[in-house]
């Protein structure tokens, strides 16, 4: 089993800039941390308001690291403190 963590950015339906950073399991999508502005959503809760769906549907395809992709490899202790933090926002 291959495991990905990747970051890239994101269209929201606010003004703010957005990205996220996403968990892939070989290949598909598992866990996902959503950031537009000072909000943080996780792919626990299945959409949001103001974010729209919180896991893409979208496959990570074999050619992800071209630089035209937009995605930027991120290490898993990365991905783990966001997944913590947004967690505990959602909770708080």
């Amino acid at each position: 089993m291959s495991t990905v963590y990747v970051r890239f950015e994101i269209e929201s339906f606010s003004a703010d800039d957005g990205f996220a950073v996403c968990e892939f399991v070989d290949g598909e999508p598992v866990r996902q941390v959503t950031v537009v502005g000072d909000r943080m959503v996780t792919s626990l809760e299945e959409e949001d308001p103001d974010f729209g769906m919180t896991l893409t549907d979208q496959p990570l395809e074999p050619d992800w690291r071209d630089d035209d992709q937009g995605y930027e490899e991120v290490d898993r202790d990365y991905f783990e403190r966001m997944w913590a933090e947004a967690v505990a926002r959602q909770a708080g």
